[in-house]
């Protein structure tokens, strides 16, 4: 496998990829920091769950074909996924204001886990008709975008969690900036729209510029938040 694979991927595409995924790097460092300073978890625990399983496949199952470097910085992804999967067990409560969840939140986060896992196996994997014989493109953008989507309407939810304190500014730039980029550059790459997929795929750029802007947005209009919570 060759560092970069220039045969498939144009210089501006891997430029947009790398510049996005340094980015979210920076975003879950920073998310981190926050995390262990704070002791709360910065990223909706349901996106914890899917993104870990997601990354663990693409860094050990579903190799992306960009190239090694690529394959590399997954591998790096997954050891920082590691800590964020700690930070939920340890922290993740802080998301949780109904007694009867926070009674089940390991067993929860267990089947979580195994859920994700099971569900984006056998998308990716098994009897579809795309590119991997799943419901999948090379480097897993369906699967990533769908997630991704969830997270970005999930850290919304998060604004109104009472004295929640992972909710920080760095944190909503880095990953909607991260995203935006990474979305240029598949819309580049699978850019003819005259299929589902690519349609379905440019839906989901689109959905999670919107909510990711609305987030930034709102962090910085908490007084907006405020006056929801006492309309209601």
């Amino acid at each position: 496998m060759p560092w970069i694979n220039w045969a498939k991927y144009s210089v501006p595409e891997v430029v947009f990829f790398i510049t996005g995924s340094v980015m979210w790097v920076v975003a879950y460092i920073a998310m981190l920091r926050n995390d262990f300073k704070n002791k709360t978890l910065s990223i909706p625990i349901i996106n914890v769950c899917l993104n870990f399983t997601w990354e663990a496949m693409c860094a050990f199952v579903f190799f992306p074909d960009m190239g090694l470097i690529l394959v590399i910085g997954y591998w790096m992804w997954f050891v920082i996924d590691c800590f964020i999967v700690y930070s939920m067990f340890k922290y993740g409560k802080t998301q949780i204001r109904q007694p009867f969840l926070l009674r089940f939140y390991y067993p929860m986060l267990i089947i979580a886990l195994a859920g994700a896992f099971l569900t984006q196996w056998f998308w990716m994997s098994g009897g579809g008709p795309g590119p991997l014989d799943g419901w999948e493109y090379p480097m897993s953008p369906v699967t990533a975008y769908t997630i991704n989507l969830v997270m970005s309407v999930c850290y919304i939810g998060l604004l109104w969690i009472p004295n929640f304190k992972g909710n920080l500014k760095i944190i909503g730039w880095m990953k909607g900036l991260g995203t935006g980029l990474i979305s240029v550059m598949f819309y580049l790459h699978y850019d003819d729209l005259s299929e589902p997929k690519n349609a379905y795929l440019f839906v989901l750029y689109i959905l999670c510029a919107l909510f990711d802007a609305l987030y930034i947005y709102l962090l910085y209009k908490p007084q907006l938040l405020k006056a929801k919570v006492s309309e209601a």
